[in-house]
């Protein structure tokens, strides 16, 4: 279970932004959530393991496989879950069951990379799910409070992997065996200050699974630390050149906000490559597009021009009580003047007329060192 990743309140440990922010701005000093990710598990992030990457990344496909009877992999073909399927793959390790979501939409995710997956995976015994998940049912929203439930936040319409509804289904696949489904999450995100290095994590990246039974992120874990430090280490001699004439604190969240190769950055940290060529870059893009949008004449929101919202569109007009309710509790967001004002005095959010949904400033957990940029 990820429950050590959260946001900590007044003492309490909460898995969802909205509700630690509701529980901060409510309390009668006005706390602020810390974000806590696995604390004390990388406090000896400056020591490099002297194992390749590649040899780490053999030896955690066979611990998971070692550790459960029953392995699903969410596969998008991108480079991250393309390198974990490779894991397994060139050490001949079964993965049970891999799903891999694609819509006929323009939004990033086309059917190239599940076109791939079917035609190259050559393990007769693996159950393969291709699915468009504006064709299967939407996530359930019973009501508007799901926004401020003590659970990882689906904050998409739409399936996206993992979620507890895909966690619960793939439970009932394993049929009372101990079972995990394995993400690519995550990438190494460093800041430079003072010409130091430092490894932190960003919130919104694990938001879908914070607190999730039978979740494993490949790449980041307590079972095998030393991987995400050697990925951290890689990055930053990749950055080496480039952080030399930075003068000021830098964030290096990603290569696109610094004018860096998208391919160069990802194989700098031991990326092996993707299923269809550019597809990575394209979904990076085309999730930049607002998901949804404010109605100009009021405070309500309606549904953005993101294509991978279409069934969510198509059940508004239609007046899908599921879809009412995934919109109402978002609304409630947008129009809860107390959170807001919060949000704004702790510089969380930079605007007044932003949403509280798509516009507050990602959380960073407490930044570890790494070494010094001139060693």
């Amino acid at each position: 279970m990820l429950n050590d990743i959260y946001y900590s309140v007044n003492g309490q440990k909460v898995y969802n932004p909205y509700l630690a922010f509701i529980r901060g701005s409510s309390a009668s000093y006005h706390h602020f959530p810390d974000f806590k990710f696995m604390p004390g598990v990388f406090d000896l992030a400056n020591i490099e393991p002297e194992e390749s990457f590649e040899e780490l990344c053999n030896q955690r496909a066979a611990q998971l496989r070692a550790k459960y009877d029953y392995l699903v992999l969410a596969f998008s073909g991108g480079t991250d879950s393309f390198t974990v399927y490779d894991s397994f793959v060139r050490n001949n390790i079964h993965i049970d069951h891999i799903v891999c979501h694609y819509m006929e939409t323009d939004c990033g995710h086309d059917k190239g990379a599940a076109d791939w997956l079917v035609a190259n995976h050559r393990d007769p015994g693996t159950k393969i799910t291709i699915q468009d998940p504006n064709k299967i049912p939407p996530v359930t929203f019973g009501n508007q409070d799901w926004i401020y439930e003590n659970r990882a936040i689906n904050y998409r319409y739409r399936h996206l992997l993992p979620n507890f509804e895909f966690v619960e289904s793939c439970r009932l696949d394993a049929r009372g065996k101990s079972f995990a489904v394995i993400s690519g999450h995550e990438k190494p995100h460093l800041i430079l200050d003072n010409r130091q290095w430092y490894m932190t994590f960003m919130d919104q990246p694990t938001q879908c699974i914070m607190g999730l039974d039978n979740c494993e992120m490949f790449f980041v874990t307590a079972d095998m630390p030393q991987l995400h430090i050697k990925q951290c280490h890689m990055l930053a001699r990749f950055l080496t050149a480039s952080a030399k004439s930075k003068t000021t604190k830098t964030f290096f969240t990603g290569p696109l906000a610094h004018g860096i190769n998208y391919m160069q950055w990802n194989r700098a940290i031991g990326r092996v490559g993707e299923a269809v060529q550019d597809n990575s870059l394209t979904q990076k893009l085309v999730f930049k597009i607002p998901i949804l949008q404010s109605n100009t004449t009021s405070t309500d929101l309606v549904v953005g021009k993101n294509p991978s919202m279409a069934l969510l569109n198509e059940h508004s007009l239609d007046h899908n009580i599921n879809a009412k309710n995934f919109l109402a509790g978002i609304n409630d967001l947008q129009t809860n003047t107390l959170m807001k004002k919060y949000l704004l005095n702790n510089g969380v959010l930079g605007d007044p007329e932003s949403t509280v949904f798509e516009g507050y400033t990602k959380l960073i957990s407490a930044p570890i060192w790494l070494g010094s940029l001139d060693d």
